[in-house]
């Protein structure tokens, strides 16, 4: 047995030791690796102290009492590190940069990928409804923090937003930004359904019930945002949904679906076709339109001027 070997079975058992361990049951433990005079297991057993302590392992000694025996121990706490959590906003941050690095091949890159991977199931696994949604910082709006303590506390609107000039009441169910523009989705009791409002839009805005408490309505158990305010671009509701074949390089083919918001292994449902192109096109040569003929065709006329402006 090597040093470093005796000194993780040293590791292992203060680790698992449910009390201090006294020297007496180390060297019981490892007779053969701490044999010989005992001066020279002493110094050995020094040793392999301080080799763990270096790593930086918290390995600690309790001084004897008159009713415990004293002896080695690990402190848990230092031993393992703290749990790193991350923002919305930083998760975002690190997506974005880990599938930009996978384009490339590099050693390790198979870590990589299953560590975008993950941080793009968290980012999905946050696309429920919450009562405010975070996506980057808007631009002011007098309206913005009544309509996101609204859309918190569950509480009814009043509002006015034009072109008509009525005052509707709107049950504000989520509210979140949407490329730097808050935006709440709720249901109008004048329109009798659920609609979108825009806060930079509102001509005027209040609580219904300035003086009321606790929640004035329920977000139905159904009800998701991205079906009024959606994440991708090729989610905007412009035409009936086209079956969309997509193929990606196997630089791509984890980063590629989750840089579009996709799942699973396709056709998609795509109700913004120009919206999807130019998703696809911003990504490189690492994701190819396979069908239908409409989509490549648009690949092609939106890819035009800048063929002619190569030319010229």
């Amino acid at each position: 047995m090597t040093a470093l070997e005796r000194q993780l079975d040293l590791l292992a058992l203060l680790v698992q030791a449910a009390r201090p361990v006294p020297k007496r049951e180390v060297f019981e433990a490892f007779a053969d690796e701490y044999r010989g005079s005992p001066d020279a297991a002493e110094r050995k057993l020094s040793r392999d102290k301080e080799e763990l302590r270096a790593l930086g392992i918290p390995l600690e000694y309790l001084e004897a009492t008159d009713e415990d025996e004293g002896g080695y121990f690990i402190d848990r706490e230092k031993l393992y590190l703290p749990e790193v959590a991350f923002s919305t906003d930083e998760r975002a941050a690190l997506f974005s940069v880990g599938a930009a690095a996978l384009t490339g091949a590099f050693p390790l890159r198979g870590e990589l990928a299953r560590a975008v991977a993950k941080l793009g199931s968290l980012h999905r696994s946050e696309a429920r409804p919450r009562p405010v949604m975070y996506a980057t910082a808007g631009p002011p709006s007098p309206f913005a923090e009544l309509v996101l303590r609204a859309a918190t506390e569950r509480r009814r609107l009043r509002l006015v937003y034009p072109p008509e000039a009525r005052e509707r009441l709107v049950d504000p169910y989520v509210a979140l930004h949407r490329r730097g523009r808050l935006a709440f989705v709720g249901y109008c009791h004048l329109r009798e359904g659920l609609r979108t409002f825009w806060a930079d839009r509102l001509a005027a805005c209040a609580l219904a019930e300035p003086n009321g408490s606790g929640a004035e309505f329920e977000v139905p158990a159904d009800f998701d945002p991205t079906e009024h305010l959606p994440r991708y671009p090729w989610q905007v509701r412009s035409h009936p949904p086209v079956a969309v074949t997509l193929r990606f390089s196997p630089e791509m083919e984890i980063s590629g679906p989750l840089a579009l918001g996709l799942e699973g292994p396709g056709p998609y449902p795509v109700t913004h076709l120009r919206g999807l192109v130019a998703q696809v096109l911003a990504l490189g040569p690492g994701v190819e339109i396979v069908g239908p003929s409409e989509a490549r065709d648009l690949v092609r006329q939106m890819l035009a001027p800048l063929a002619a402006r190569l030319e010229g």
